[in-house]
């Protein structure tokens, strides 16, 4: 239902659009002569809207064009939402299908049926979930169909079997990567006591290299720990290429004293 009109004063100056105030406009007088430009004002017709209270906004031009949302009928964006995954795509999933897809993975969902329905679009909502594993986290539909499963099973499976998945040495350096920039972010002030800005100037050096720590299939838990990084200039680091600038026992050493046995 169209709440009320608005209409908006501007002026222009130097190329600059500037509003000036707004005035109540005649309802009947925009929507007769279809005048755009102005501002409505409205509350969704849907009787299954989930807020049929809360007023929503719009330019009359979308009114005079659109489907849903018109002159006659207006539909919040969370009604068009829902109707375009449920009547248009066809693409609605029944909430008994993903309970089912997911418990038989010995997974636990959290996730009301009442929530999974009022969602505005379902294949795209956070599903609430436990893994085997107890590890809470969320997922949509989509990402789910698709085989993705609990991540933080898969980063600790991926840690914990660094050395057989090393023989692939991009999933390797995609490990250790991802370890360095959670550690660099845990240990700012040991790794970069003076504050220097990453960038075009400094690097971040992993200073036992990860071309040879997969040559020597170190564990990336290891490559990507704090006693292996340092900010270094980035020229130095360019021509450092794959050399490493401390020995794997130093390594090794370094790891056991400040962080524990390997």
């Amino acid at each position: 239902m169209i709440v009320d009109i608005w209409g908006i004063k501007t002026t222009r100056k130097n190329g600059i659009r500037t509003q000036l105030y707004c005035f109540l406009a005649n309802k009947k007088d925009v929507l007769k002569n279809k005048k755009k430009g102005y501002m409505v004002r409205y509350t969704c017709d849907c009787p299954d809207c989930l807020h049929p209270d809360k007023i929503h906004s719009t330019m009359t031009s979308s009114l005079f064009n659109a489907k849903w949302n018109n002159i006659n009928s207006q539909m919040c964006r969370s009604c068009r939402s829902r109707k375009f995954e449920h009547d248009i795509k066809k693409s609605f999933i029944p909430y008994s299908v993903i309970k089912k897809s997911i418990e038989d993975k010995g997974y636990t969902i959290l996730t009301t049926k009442n929530e999974y329905d009022n969602a505005i679009y379902p294949s795209q909502s956070k599903i609430s979930v436990i893994c085997n594993n107890g590890h809470k986290y969320n997922i949509t539909w989509n990402n789910w169909s698709k085989g993705k499963t609990c991540r933080k099973c898969y980063r600790d499976r991926v840690i914990n079997e660094g050395v057989q998945w090393s023989k692939k040495f991009n999933v390797y350096k995609s490990v250790v990567t991802s370890i360095t920039s959670q550690t660099y972010r845990k240990f700012y002030d040991i790794i970069n006591p003076t504050n220097v800005k990453r960038g075009k100037n400094y690097h971040l050096d992993h200073k036992y290299s990860i071309v040879q720590g997969y040559k020597d299939k170190i564990n990336p838990v290891i490559l990507g720990s704090y006693v292996n990084l340092e900010l270094i200039k980035a020229y130095d680091n360019i021509t450092k290429r794959d050399d490493c600038s401390i020995t794997k026992e130093d390594l090794f050493n370094e790891y056991n004293k400040y962080i524990g046995v390997y």
